[in-house]
């Protein structure tokens, strides 16, 4: 059974990144292009992790996850993070097209998928040592 609380914490950090990948580039502060690069894809790495964690927990909870759901999340979230770079390049926000940044959400997107099933099998020590985890994802 699908969580609405689930659903919703997967929606909302899909516009996040949509959001903060979208804004353009003048909003950020100045930094040196090789500590940039560096953060920038990091940064693309977790949101991509945590959008894999969140769709697949999302579509199937605590529960065993199919190979098929975690190769569906997988290449939603390698499409997403393709789509988000046609964007930034295509809507003139000072932003461009990085192949290294799809790489970096490909990444994390696998890592996401390959880390679940640890997730679920620790999800109780996340629900107690992660403050809202408990919050969107109930005692099953």
């Amino acid at each position: 059974m699908i969580k609405d609380k689930s659903k919703i914490v997967a929606i909302i950090w899909t516009l996040l990144i949509a959001t903060s990948c979208l804004i353009p580039a003048g909003v950020f502060k100045p930094f040196s292009f090789d500590s940039f690069l560096q953060i920038d894809k990091v940064i693309h790495l977790v949101l991509f992790f945590a959008w894999t964690v969140f769709w697949l927990l999302a579509l199937q909870g605590t529960k065993a996850i199919s190979f098929k759901t975690k190769l569906v999340v997988l290449l939603l979230g390698v499409a997403y993070g393709a789509l988000i770079e046609v964007l930034q390049s295509s809507m003139h926000l000072g932003r461009s097209f990085e192949v290294d940044d799809m790489v970096a959400d490909s990444v994390g997107a696998l890592i996401g998928v390959l880390s679940i099933n640890f997730i679920i099998k620790h999800f109780s020590f996340f629900k107690k040592y992660i403050p809202l985890v408990k919050y969107f994802y109930p005692s099953h």
